[in-house]
């Protein structure tokens, strides 16, 4: 059984939000996705010697990323289409078909900022 995500799915969700949907163009290097990927990680994380919380963030893979960054992937693995909420709200995800989704939440507008660089 899957395993939902905590960061998508909670109800405590930061104030402050930051999202991306990326896309590569020819002969992007894999290399340097990979490296800004585990940066990314690494901004979310507490900082050393300061009592701050870590961010809460998605690294979403749409499946032509995932397969050539790895072979650990799903064979299901199908494109995300637009989920609508049930609730008669009208509230969406949308079924973007980006390779990457980054999305970091928290109560540090500053440092929610701060962690897209």
């Amino acid at each position: 059984m899957p395993t939902p995500q905590p960061t998508v799915l909670d109800r405590a969700m930061g104030v402050h939000q930051w999202y991306v949907h990326l896309s590569r163009v020819e002969g992007a290097d894999l290399g340097k996705i990979k490296e800004v990927l585990r940066q990314f990680r690494v901004n979310c994380q507490p900082r050393l010697g300061e009592d701050e919380p870590a961010l809460k963030y998605v690294i979403a893979f749409g499946p032509t990323l995932l397969r050539d960054l790895t072979n650990d992937f799903p064979n299901d693995f199908q494109p995300f289409e637009t989920v609508v909420s049930n609730d008669g709200s009208g509230r969406e995800a949308k079924g973007t078909q980006e390779e990457l989704l980054l999305w970091v939440h928290g109560d540090d507008k500053g440092r929610v900022w701060r962690t897209q660089w």
